[in-house]
């Protein structure tokens, strides 16, 4: 099992890390056809993952604007309500998503063995 950072629990940044030889570490046991397998391997998963993620994020708050923007100028104040406690809970689930990636990725340790 290859892998640079204990009990890390992003598996792509713990191999990028190990292939990429990050902090000035070598890495004699992997030859340039595998780390560039390992590099594809990553940006593959950016594309699967994280744009669609990001598309998805951007159109349904968007959408969720125009409701909200629409039951106001109706006087439609369930809906209203509503639909703004449900984009009040979209951009804290994107301030904790952050917050803990920053944390995680902060500590070089990785995650406690409890989560992980």
């Amino acid at each position: 099992m290859i892998v640079s950072d204990k009990n890390s629990l992003f598996v792509g940044r713990s191999i990028g890390d190990f292939a990429l030889c990050v902090n000035g570490k070598g890495s004699p046991l992997i030859n340039w056809k595998d780390k560039m397998r390992i590099i594809s391997a990553i940006l593959v998963l950016l594309l699967v993952t994280c744009i669609p993620m990001i598309f998805m994020l951007i159109m349904t708050g968007w959408a969720m604007i125009l409701n909200i923007q629409k039951f106001y100028s109706t006087s439609n104040w369930l809906l209203f309500f509503i639909g703004l406690a449900v984009f009040v809970l979209e951009i804290w689930m994107i301030i904790e998503s952050v917050v803990v990636l920053k944390t995680v990725y902060a500590r070089d340790e990785g995650l406690p063995q409890a989560i992980a």
